[in-house]
């Protein structure tokens, strides 16, 4: 962590005072992104001595991390869970932060057969499922590297397997079963006091990041440089950590890289697509205390649709989670569809009288965001480890970070920081 005498000389370095940046400028490191990934490995490498420059495309800093005040309820449109708490790695910095963490486990989570009535042992027999689905992986470990999550979807299993792809954001059968396998097993989870997205900005609030500032061009063809150049001039550094996602370096035109990325690193971006995990938030004229946690209307979930109504105890608000082909259909049908939806879904658990305490609704959604493509991304079947190929770094100068690289935190802000922490060390020794 930066303290105060580091911070100044940090800032000091900079030069933050204007926005056009020399050729002549020299960083150790020039980090590409502000989402967690990048603010982490910021302060890692401040704290390590190195002077470094992070330029974000955005307007503000955190990524997928949005904490919005709707309606006098913060509501966080990206990122809302420190998952796996026991060995997520935020949780200790939230602490730090004195900020309270409520525990949430899925495992609070009902089914409904009709308006507040539960379907009896739908619980228990996702608890069964869950352990079929994992007796299989281990059972049938030869062919996990060619398996979708669909190919375990079967039986017993097909239950569990259906919760994992709707929380990935994507159809079981363009999520490869190996990555599925290799995640850490979930445990309780935590919300931050004030949402996750309000936490992120304190956790960069002490970081000098040029906003505005996206990049259009990183050139690693002159031996000990990278210079990465945009709209705001260009900036030359002796490594570049990238933190963006792989569908942002997917893109068209994306960011340009000279000479051209190898064709591994291309491929492995190619085989990590972003599913779609969307909100839709209602708010409501007093708490639904009488929900639990999560909801899910047996109904639509046997017919494919992927999805759970969550609602923390004391708030004014419920929120709609759609993942998949569920989540592409309520944002192509826009906002006033989507809220239909989740007035729909949320009179199939609670009753029509519940939707009459509805006083408006949110949609979030990531997949039209050109700095983030989708809300997380994935592997897809039978192309083998791309989450390592697109990890490694490129001539010791350019790296990768983010929640894409989380090792079995992938797909999580633990994750995102984690391998920052990670790749900042190996910076470090690039640099040393």
């Amino acid at each position: 962590m930066l303290n105060r005498r580091s911070f100044i000389a940090t800032t000091a370095m900079l030069g933050l005072a204007g926005r056009t940046f020399a050729a002549s400028t020299d960083y150790d490191v020039v980090i590409i992104g502000a989402g967690v990934a990048g603010l982490a490995a910021a302060r890692r490498l401040g704290a390590l001595g190195h002077s470094f420059i992070v330029l974000e495309a955005r307007d503000r800093i955190g990524g997928r991390t949005l904490t919005q005040d709707f309606m006098g309820v913060p509501v966080d449109r990206g990122a809302h869970w420190l998952h796996n708490g026991d060995i997520n790695p935020m949780v200790p910095v939230a602490r730090g932060e004195q900020l309270a963490l409520t525990p949430s486990s899925r495992a609070e989570g009902r089914f409904f057969e009709g308006p507040g009535v539960f379907a009896e042992g739908a619980e228990a027999v996702l608890a069964q499922s869950t352990e079929a689905l994992y007796a299989q992986f281990y059972e049938n470990q030869q062919q996990l590297a060619t398996a979708s999550l669909a190919d375990f979807a079967k039986g017993d299993s097909a239950l569990s397997a259906e919760v994992i792809a709707f929380a990935i954001g994507e159809e079981p059968d363009k999520i490869a079963a190996l990555d599925v396998a290799m995640m850490a097993d979930e445990n309780i989870d935590f919300t931050v006091e004030g949402g996750m997205g309000a936490f992120i900005q304190r956790f960069g609030a002490g970081i000098p990041v040029e906003l505005r500032s996206q990049v259009d061009q990183i050139d690693w063809s002159m031996p000990g440089v990278v210079e990465v150049s945009g709209a705001f001039g260009k900036v030359r550094a002796k490594t570049c950590l990238i933190t963006v996602p792989p569908a942002v370096l997917a893109a068209s035109p994306g960011i340009q890289f000279h000479p051209a990325l190898p064709a591994a690193k291309q491929a492995a971006i190619e085989r990590l697509p972003m599913g779609v995990f969307t909100k839709v938030t209602l708010k409501t004229e007093k708490p639904m205390d009488e929900l639990p946690i999560y909801s899910i209307d047996s109904a639509r979930f046997l017919n494919g649709e992927l999805h759970a109504l969550h609602h923390a105890p004391g708030e004014e608000v419920v929120t709609l989670m759609l993942g998949g082909d569920a989540a592409r259909a309520v944002i192509d049908a826009g906002e006033a569809a989507a809220m239909d939806e989740a007035k729909s879904v949320l009179a199939a658990i609670a009753g029509t009288s519940a939707v009459g305490e509805v006083r408006g609704g949110l949609l979030s959604e990531w997949r039209s965001d050109p700095f983030a493509h989708g809300s997380y991304a994935h592997v897809l079947p039978g192309t083998g480890s791309p989450r390592d190929d697109f990890g490694a770094p490129m001539e010791n100068r350019i790296f990768f970070a983010g929640d894409t690289l989380g090792a079995d935190l992938v797909m999580t802000v633990g994750g995102a920081y984690q391998s920052a922490e990670a790749t900042a060390a190996d910076i470090h020794k690039a640099l040393a």
